[in-house]
């Protein structure tokens, strides 16, 4: 049986780091991950690369938004 893609099911409004508000525009990332200092959160590109920077089991996932405005997981 094939995978079944995965989608981020729960509400997402704003980088829990910086702030900055994540667009539903196609390609948009977001990163569900475990930072340096041990809390997870949903961190933007940027804070994830400085604060994270970790992908797979025990450290994050990426997730990138679809044209129908879903976030599907795209890596770890």
């Amino acid at each position: 049986m094939p995978n079944e893609p995965i989608h981020w099911l729960s509400p997402l409004d704003k980088c829990d780091w910086c702030s900055t508000p994540f667009t539903k525009t196609p390609g948009a990332k977001m990163y569900d991950a475990r930072s340096r200092q041990g809390p997870w959160g949903n961190f933007c590109p940027e804070c994830f690369r400085e604060q994270a920077g970790h992908l797979g089991t025990g450290h994050g996932q990426e997730y990138t938004c679809q044209a129908d405005g879903r976030w599907l997981k795209t890596a770890g």
